[in-house]
């Protein structure tokens, strides 16, 4: 995404669930260096885990200075 972009959100259907995306960077920092969080915690990996169970996950990825 272009870093002139603030926010923008997707949803995304893996099976049954689906993912709630928000992209957030308002400062305008190179995407190099995100933070990954899912329904308020921290994922380590930086990936969003993909689990088939029905559930609607809230996911929001944003860069980070480095």
């Amino acid at each position: 995404a272009p870093t002139s972009w603030a926010e923008y959100s997707i949803e995304y259907r893996y099976g049954r669930s689906l993912y709630t995306i928000t992209m957030r960077n308002p400062d305008g920092e190179p995407w190099r260096n995100t933070e990954v969080t899912m329904d308020g915690d921290v994922v380590p990996s930086g990936g969003i885990p993909l689990v088939d169970d029905g559930a609607r996950r809230h996911v929001e990825v944003r860069a980070v200075a480095v």
